[in-house]
């Protein structure tokens, strides 16, 4: 997961430097590991994922 969430690029509409940090993310129970949502934490992106 943290791969991932580090390539995300979405281009904002009135230009400037993309945005890379989702403001909310859900997931299923695979992605509830302590490493993914330490990581979400430090990145201040709220989460959804049963623990």
């Amino acid at each position: 997961m943290i791969p991932v969430l580090e390539e995300i690029r979405v281009p904002r509409q009135a230009g400037g430097r993309p945005r890379t940090r989702p403001d909310h993310i859900g997931g299923d129970k695979a992605y509830s590991s302590r490493r993914n949502q330490r990581h979400l934490r430090r990145r201040q992106i709220k989460h959804t994922m049963p623990a």
